[in-house]
């Protein structure tokens, strides 16, 4: 299954807005494009590092979407819930915008980037990450 990304709303590239979650797994309607199409942004980078200093000090394994929303928080950005929960909130957040990339590019998103995997059976509370950029 392919993550729904959200960028900061300040970086350049073709994506569009919006999503939906039906029946438990993200809908995107944003177009695909390349990770090499999106700029990095002062508050991507920030985000990236509030979300990495969440992750070390509350060892998050298991509990993605708590890490996510402390770093979020940090960066004035509300919500709690599941990660799934993720899509629908950073939609609603004018700071961000929805991008869809392969699945072989999430590696290359810029620091800042949050991908959200909408509900399995394996994963019933999705699974959400911020790209550190590197």
């Amino acid at each position: 299954m392919r993550g729904m990304s959200r960028i900061p709303a300040e970086s350049q590239s073709t994506g569009g807005t919006g999503g939906t979650t039906s029946g438990g797994r993200t809908q995107s309607t944003a177009p695909t494009t390349s990770a090499a199409n999106l700029n990095g942004t002062a508050f991507g980078n920030q985000l990236a590092q509030a979300a990495e200093r969440s992750a070390r000090s509350r060892n998050t394994v298991g509990h993605c979407a708590a890490g996510v929303s402390d770093a979020l928080n940090r960066m004035g950005v509300p919500g709690r819930g599941h990660a799934y929960q993720k899509a629908n909130q950073l939609a609603s957040n004018p700071r961000f915008r929805e991008v869809n990339v392969s699945a072989s590019d999430l590696r290359n998103l810029p620091a800042g980037a949050v991908v959200v995997w909408g509900r399995s059976a394996a994963k019933p509370y999705g699974h959400v990450t911020v790209s550190l950029g590197n």
